[in-house]
């Protein structure tokens, strides 16, 4: 007796499979199997995760193949977020991507995809950077929230970044209730006061804090004393030379699962 076919599964199994496999092959493999197959990428439920890294370069393998196979040319990221945006039909939920778009994306983002809980941004334009607090308070479901901190410093003033960024954070604690984590990376300069006291005022019940960049021994203590709620805490880099954790520190850091500093 012949086995089922792949083609033959259960559109809602199907879909529960593909969603699974990732941006590269629901957009180049799965589509060319069969009729059944390429029906069942175009539902929404297989774009709920949202996941580009590595893809900035047009030398990447994956524009040759997309512009070979949908006979397209000059094709960007941005125009590719926004069709993947598109197709998830507002049921997206994890948008993560490394790299660099324009605004529009994530002025789309929040206006299709109210329902977002993971945000991961690893590069940002100075332009997404300056809309992004407007668009905070739409994510009333955001969990979890990752971006740098401090690379528009050639666009935007000290001043202007550190405003930004207390106002990203004090509308995450006004419109998001179940939010839980931060990630931040600043691979230009360190942790400080402007960055520190931000995170402790606006979001003392975070759960998971990552931060990768330089953070001294007094901002680390104010850390720990202002959110006593952290069952993981992880920093890229601690102080300007190697130091030991003190006593002080040990006991403050006591109620935390996951402590570590690099």
């Amino acid at each position: 007796m012949e086995g089922r076919k792949w083609e033959d599964l259960e559109i809602n199994c199907l879909v529960n499979v593909l969603g699974r496999v990732g941006m590269e092959s629901l957009l180049m493999d799965v589509p060319f199997v069969c009729k059944s197959w390429y029906r069942a990428s175009l539902e929404p439920k297989c774009w709920k995760e949202i996941v580009l890294h590595g893809y900035s370069s047009r030398s990447n393998s994956l524009w040759s193949r997309f512009e070979d196979e949908y006979e397209i040319r000059n094709f960007t990221i941005t125009k590719l977020i926004k069709l993947i945006t598109n197709r998830s039909n507002g049921n997206c939920t994890v948008f993560d991507v490394s790299c660099s778009f324009r605004d529009e994306v994530l002025q789309e983002l929040a206006e299709k995809c109210p329902s977002l809980m993971r945000l991961s941004l690893r590069w940002l334009t100075s332009e997404s950077f300056s809309i992004l607090p407007q668009l905070m308070g739409k994510w009333k479901l955001l969990e979890y929230l990752g971006f740098p901190r401090s690379s528009y410093a050639y666009k935007h003033t000290r001043g202007e970044i550190n405003l930004k960024f207390r106002q990203i954070l004090q509308e995450i604690s006004l419109n998001c209730n179940k939010f839980w984590g931060l990630h931040l990376f600043n691979d230009v300069g360190g942790f400080g006061e402007e960055e520190i006291s931000p995170i402790v005022t606006y979001l003392p019940k975070v759960k998971y804090l990552y931060l990768y960049g330089m953070c001294d021994e007094k901002h680390l203590k104010t850390i720990l004393l202002g959110c006593g709620e952290l069952v993981h805490l992880e920093v890229g880099k601690v102080g300007y030379w190697a130091w030991e954790l003190d006593e002080e520190m040990i006991k403050l850091a006591s109620h935390i699962n996951t402590f570590i500093y690099k």
